[in-house]
């Protein structure tokens, strides 16, 4: 946790002129493993404004991507990356550059994205703990599963945390927007073409600690 902290603590860059500050008091790190890959996924957030999170990715040791997204101004800033060795990697000064996105509006979405047929499955591990499994269908027949999604959450009163993945996204957009207070702790998710799964991924949380750190971006 320290040499990620180090990291993320010299994340104060100059771009311009007009300025804004982001606040984040939470850090969050998940990992996962696939065809012999090891993906690490890092997460800073303010669980109480919620308004933005600042994504790290990397993959065997290397980042591939880091990405700030306002969910506030609905823009995203994808930084451009020179040296890609995750060990002793200086964010300052690899990260001069960055190009801005525009997120899509949900309002302005057609209105069939919502339209989910599915079955949903809740079991309780303990007071706080609690395993849901989505199943979704092609249809609203429910004959042919589309994908399966199964989430391990802990309930929390007092924390908004966004966890990025479009799963847990579109169940709290369009099925269940509670997600958005609870911790993700793990998820996997399988794709289906007809009977044959297609591929399957899953992440879990290594870590998740309080940190107070600024991030001050101009634009």
């Amino acid at each position: 946790m320290k040499k990620y902290i180090c990291l993320l603590l010299i994340f104060t860059m100059q771009f311009g002129f007009a300025q804004k500050t982001y606040k984040f008091n939470l850090f969050a790190n998940y990992e996962s493993r696939k065809d012999n890959n090891h993906f690490q996924q890092f997460f800073l957030s303010d669980t109480i404004e919620n308004n933005y999170r600042l994504s790290v990715y990397a993959k065997n040791g290397e980042i591939i991507n880091v990405i700030l997204a306002d969910y506030e101004v609905g823009e995203i800033y994808r930084f451009e990356i020179h040296d890609k060795s995750f060990k002793g990697f200086d964010i300052s000064s690899n990260l001069k550059n960055y190009e801005i996105f525009t997120m899509t509006n949900p309002k302005t979405r057609n209105n069939s994205y919502c339209v989910r047929h599915y079955d949903r499955n809740s079991q309780k591990l303990n007071d706080s703990v609690n395993v849901e499994t989505f199943t979704f269908y092609k249809n609203r027949r429910k004959k042919k599963i589309s994908s399966i999604t199964t989430i391990q959450s802990l309930s929390s009163k007092h924390i908004k945390n966004r966890f990025s993945s479009d799963d847990v996204g579109m169940i709290i957009e369009c099925i269940d927007k509670s997600y958005e207070s609870k911790i993700i702790q793990k998820i996997n998710s399988k794709y289906f073409d007809g009977k044959k799964l297609k591929f399957e991924h899953s992440n879990n949380l290594v870590e998740m600690q309080p940190i107070n750190f600024n991030f001050i971006i101009q634009k």
